[in-house]
């Protein structure tokens, strides 16, 4: 399903405009309120890191805390298919993609003990399948990459998206949808930091 497409599950009968807690439905208002109450647990997590073993349900308890003043369907997987020019993993099949993704990642050591520029490929790999598959409704960007700066963190790494430029990770995404992880290795390249010297 398209996002111009009529979705009875999430949206208010007859428009685009997710349902909300605050029953907000002019789509500014919501987008300002949005930005402001998911902003403030970002800002929590950076402080404290959501507990979890970087899996499906770790994924989605980072959207539940992001999104849990807002959406009632926060954390959940989406029961809609949905596309931004070309259409992510079909609902039916998130956990089971999901899953073979993350038992990849556990395969990889979670990224640890990794040469930098192999753990910046590998992180470009995880964010962009991750992305693919988009397991929610909407917030897909802002879970992905807290779950990934979380996962780098448990590395020894410090990633700050706000070093990229601006519309890298835009244009990175895209790329990485199409099998291209060049543009979001380098994002990583230049975003991620040792949290400690490595000889």
């Amino acid at each position: 399903m398209d996002a111009s497409e009529q979705d009875y599950i999430y949206c208010y009968r007859g428009t685009e405009i997710l349902i909300n807690k605050y029953q907000e439905k002019d789509p500014e208002k919501l987008k300002k309120l949005e930005r402001l109450l998911t902003g403030a647990r970002l800002i929590d997590l950076l402080k404290n890191p959501m507990p979890g073993e970087f899996e499906l349900s770790h994924l989605r308890a980072i959207h539940r805390y992001i999104f849990q003043d807002l959406y009632e369907w926060a954390g959940e997987l989406r029961r809609v298919d949905i596309s931004k020019a070309s259409l992510f993993c079909h609902a039916s099949y998130i956990e089971k993609e999901a899953a073979k993704l993350f038992v990849q990642l556990k395969k990889d050591r979670y990224l640890h003990d990794l040469p930098f520029r192999e753990l910046c490929a590998k992180a470009a790999f995880y964010l962009g399948e991750i992305n693919a598959i988009h397991p929610f409704r909407d917030g897909n960007g802002r879970a992905q990459r807290e779950f990934i700066r979380e996962l780098l963190l448990s590395a020894g790494y410090s990633v700050d998206y706000t070093r990229c430029r601006s519309g890298l990770m835009f244009e990175a995404s895209v790329a990485s949808f199409q099998g291209d992880y060049q543009l979001m290795m380098q994002l990583f390249e230049q975003c991620t930091v040792p949290l400690r010297r490595r000889d």
